[in-house]
């Protein structure tokens, strides 16, 4: 299949290279230049322009860092409107559902699935990660060889909206769990308990889900280097907490888990990973008051 990715970051690349080793045709664009190089000596072409990529696509992938990024490719750059007959745009970023409907609504005849991503870049590319899919049924069905090559499951959610709304929410859960982990560590850690002994019985504890139990290690002490930074999660967590306005909602869970990573963001751990916030929760309470 011929199909077109715009936006080369940790999860795109991820997703071009999956869709190379899958033996699709794929042409790539980066709005910044010289990330499309190594994909390139995989076989993929690279186009100047959205346009140029768009051409002759038989679906477009577009995996870029939020709403306002998706905004101006497909809407603003028109990447919507452009779609050869009959071909498809999805959209695997994580964005406000508002945007999946608009880019919908601009898609002709409805061509457009919103299709975020349960897993990370790693498990993407080996094909482990599950996708959300949101759209018209019958042609999310048509298309479901290309499902089964990206992903070890896929799942309808309804109309367009219903995938990114599930994703948000799958995040905030993710967030959540990885902050009670730190909060459990730096505790367990100021109590003089080893590393090794909270590796092992939080490593083991049917307690931690295995999306936050990757990070253990970079919570006990690692660099804090990662994909998901906190910039990205406050994004995300500031979503959620419109979701919840929107139907008359409080959620004092995730609003608390909002109020940490901007306190992290200030302290400077804006562009690291979620597990830099334990940074912070390490912080003794007199020096923060």
């Amino acid at each position: 299949m011929k199909v077109t990715v715009l936006g080369l970051g940790h999860m795109g690349s991820a997703l071009a290279g999956r869709l190379l080793e899958t033996g699709h045709e794929v042409t790539v664009w980066n709005r910044t230049p010289g990330k499309a190089e190594p994909l390139v000596r995989q076989a993929a072409g690279e186009a100047a322009s959205p346009e140029e990529a768009v051409e002759g696509a038989e679906v477009v992938f577009t995996l870029l860092t939020n709403d306002a990024a998706v905004k101006a490719v497909a809407l603003e750059g028109n990447v919507a409107g452009m779609l050869p007959e009959g071909a498809i745009l999805v959209d695997m970023s994580t964005v406000s559902p508002d945007t999946s409907r608009e880019i919908g609504a601009a898609a002709p005849d409805g061509r457009f699935v919103d299709a975020p991503i349960l897993g990370g870049p790693e498990p993407f590319r080996a094909g482990q990660a599950t996708l959300l899919l949101g759209g018209d049924r019958e042609m999310i069905q048509r298309h479901t060889s290309l499902w089964e090559d990206l992903s070890s499951g896929h799942y309808y959610a309804g109309p367009n909206g219903s995938a990114t709304t599930l994703k948000l929410l799958s995040n905030s859960m993710l967030v959540g769990g990885t902050q009670l982990l730190m909060e459990a560590v730096a505790t367990g850690q100021a109590h003089g308990f080893s590393n090794d002994v909270l590796r092992e019985v939080f490593g083991g504890s049917p307690a931690v889900a295995p999306g936050v139990r990757v990070r253990l290690d970079d919570i006990l002490g690692g660099d804090h280097k990662g994909w998901w930074t906190l910039l990205l999660a406050d994004k995300d967590m500031s979503l959620v907490l419109e979701l919840a306005k929107q139907v008359d909602l409080m959620l004092p869970i995730a609003g608390a888990s909002e109020k940490l990573i901007r306190r992290s963001i200030d302290a400077g751990y804006g562009e690291q990973d979620l597990g830099s916030m334990t940074e912070v929760l390490r912080e003794k309470v007199s020096n923060s008051v």
